[in-house]
């Protein structure tokens, strides 16, 4: 069967796709695939850029979809370092048409971050780019922390060590005798003044001080902003605290969808580091959510030390990347393949100096 590919290059054009997205994205299993995460980033992040939504049709139907965005010589996906979770939306068939325009198309380079490295959808575009690319390759950058209700052996506290039991307990203790109030996955009441309080916390921290806060780049906030309005209209928006007499502690901005918890942003108030407001509030809200029926918990981010003891499992993250031989894309590849992990490990070692 043949499918009709189509490249959307506005934001309007985009938008007319929701219900038909909204029907793909619900078969990948996470909220980031979603309409409403995807225009947000847009909205945010690519503003002065020309999109390039590839897209088939079966017929007058939505088939598949893959949102990116050409920055020229770049053609690369609508994700970056808030983005969980990034996939190319479809079936089988579909969406190797549209991944076949994509490898297809005029620019020297395609860089696809974020997938998740085994799902069905990265393989599909990992076939059309070796068809048609000249260099391919994999570049595995993380691995998230999940909790799958199915891999606990009965309650969630039994999945825990248990000296790990032990300390949490303790230190929620040691907070509730400071007065603190740790409240998991409430509705929120007002968005925009709990945000704002979470922001000032972050802000507040050693975020504040290197200037990598949300607070301190204006199209980071309004990414925020925008997808915690749209996603407290679909009902999924949840907002987790520690407080210490009426004082942020700890924040948490979670989405409850897909039968799962999702954990996509924190922070922490520093003068209550050594109590780890931040852990007992991991822990009261995995223990909500599977008792309200998730059927388990995203973590998300990296493999962190702090995280992994409370994950039953990781998921592989990476960027896939398909380049033409040519001087530019030939140079970005020994940066990224060569020169960039040798001064990732050197700033490593500076820091820990």
């Amino acid at each position: 069967m043949g499918f009709a590919v189509e490249r959307v290059e506005s934001i309007e054009g985009f938008r007319e796709l929701e219900a038909g997205w909204d029907l793909l994205a619900a078969d990948v299993g996470h909220p980031f695939a979603s309409h409403a995460w995807i225009d947000a980033w847009l909205t945010a992040f690519a503003a002065d850029s020309r999109l390039a939504v590839y897209t088939a049709w079966d017929g007058d139907r939505l088939a598949a979809a893959i949102p990116l965005v050409d920055r020229g010589a770049v053609l690369a996906a609508a994700a970056n370092a808030h983005t969980p979770w990034f996939s190319p939306l479809g079936g089988p068939g579909p969406l190797a048409a549209a991944a076949d325009a994509v490898a297809r198309s005029g620019s020297s380079h395609v860089v696809l971050p974020e997938l998740a490295l085994d799902d069905e959808s990265t393989a599909a575009v990992t076939d059309a780019l070796e068809r048609a690319r000249s260099v391919v390759w994999v570049e595995a950058t993380r691995r998230a922390p999940v909790i799958d209700r199915e891999s606990l052996p009965g309650e969630y506290a039994s999945h825990l060590s248990g000296d790990r039991r032990r300390e949490v307990r303790r230190l929620r203790r040691r907070l509730e005798e400071l007065g603190a109030v740790v409240t998991p996955l409430a509705r929120p009441v007002d968005v925009d003044a709990e945000l704002d309080r979470a922001l000032a916390l972050e802000a507040s921290g050693w975020k504040g001080r290197r200037g990598t806060a949300i607070a301190d780049d204006p199209a980071t906030e309004r990414f925020y902003r925008v997808v915690a309005r749209a996603f407290e209209e679909r009902g999924e928006l949840r907002l987790s605290s520690v407080t210490v007499v009426g004082e942020l502690a700890a924040f948490d901005l979670c989405l409850v969808a897909n039968g799962r918890l999702w954990i996509p942003k924190g922070s922490i108030d520093e003068r209550h580091r050594r109590l780890s407001p931040g852990i007992v509030l991991l822990v009261a809200e995995i223990e909500a959510a599977l008792d309200e029926g998730a059927g388990g918990v995203e973590l998300l981010g990296d493999a962190d030390a702090y995280k992994l003891p409370f994950a039953t499992r990781t998921r592989r993250h990476g960027a896939l990347h398909g380049a033409r031989l040519r001087p530019g894309p030939v140079a970005r590849i020994a940066y990224r393949r060569a020169l960039r992990p040798r001064l990732r490990r050197m700033a490593r070692a500076l820091r820990t100096r």
